[in-house]
């Protein structure tokens, strides 16, 4: 597929995105991402990475989204329960003390 990622890029930070005041929808369907490491510290809300070719989350890979993120698809990707090193969906820690990833939906299947 032309001008598909194998990575997810770091945010840009010059993009004035103020927390809880806009939040972000995004679609990285459809492409080569095979590794999430760390995912950028933006407001994303509703992350879909389905349909790539994703074999490893690393631990507390969406630490810096966790305030934010209530949905999360990682949908028809390789992974297994070996893909999933422990702590990779723990969160960090918001106004209120809370450190647990909350996130309604998430899709492995």
């Amino acid at each position: 597929m032309p001008g598909a990622m194998d990575h997810i890029p770091p945010w840009p930070h010059d993009l004035e995105i103020l927390p809880h005041k806009n939040f972000v929808v995004m679609d990285l369907s459809y492409n080569k991402i095979r590794e999430i490491h760390h995912f950028p510290e933006i407001p994303v809300f509703n992350l879909d990475i389905s349909h790539n070719e994703l074999r490893l989350v690393k631990k507390e890979a969406f630490v810096a989204v966790s305030i934010y993120l209530h949905m999360l698809d990682l949908s028809d990707n390789k992974l297994d329960a070996d893909s999933l090193e422990k702590d990779c969906f723990k969160g960090g820690m918001d106004i209120q003390g809370k450190f647990d990833l909350f996130i309604i939906h998430l899709s492995l299947a």
